[in-house]
């Protein structure tokens, strides 16, 4: 028996998890952390 389920998302559902869990972590951190936030996001400013 699997453990994981498979479900169909659209791409507007996985960008909604990733922005979700970006923004709890961002969050967590606090916006002193703003570099090492983007940096582990990978965008180049």
């Amino acid at each position: 028996m699997p453990i994981f389920k498979k479900v169909k998302m659209t791409e507007n559902d996985i960008s909604f998890k990733i922005r979700g869990a970006a923004f709890n972590v961002y969050n967590t951190l606090g916006p002193g952390h703003s570099n090492l936030f983007m940096k582990a996001l990978c965008i180049m400013k």
